[in-house]
């Protein structure tokens, strides 16, 4: 059975550090959790740590934000089932994690789109 636990950004962050990227996206993601936008969770399976990420909703959508765990691959498994069970209708991931693409093998995920931004 998958759990997900509800944690504050600074609980989690030191387990995230090599998947959260830039200090701009740190900044970004520690202000969407802190303000409600997007929620921390460490993740067990069968009572075990599984990993953690940052998630949110953007209206139909399921949005990963970041993940570091155990298995990828077998953590998108968990995540459709979970964006099924809730009615979502599409999940976004996003990332530069160039090994990234290897879990996608297989599947029907596909690239949608790029983001850039700067600092200001």
């Amino acid at each position: 059975m998958t759990e997900f636990i509800k944690k504050g950004f600074l609980e989690i962050e030191n387990h995230l550090k090599n998947s959260i990227g830039s200090k701009f996206d740190r900044e970004l993601l520690k202000n969407q959790v802190d303000t409600g936008r997007a929620q921390a969770y460490q993740v067990l399976e069968d009572g075990q740590d599984f990993g953690y990420t940052i998630i949110r909703q953007e209206k139909h959508d399921f949005v990963m934000c970041c993940y570091a765990g155990v298995n990828g691959k077998d953590f998108l498994n968990v995540i459709k089932k979970l964006a099924v069970k809730n009615k979502f209708k599409r999940i976004r991931f996003h990332t530069e994690r160039k090994g990234f693409p290897k879990y996608l093998e297989d599947t029907d995920f596909r690239i949608r789109e790029t983001v850039w931004s700067c600092n200001l």
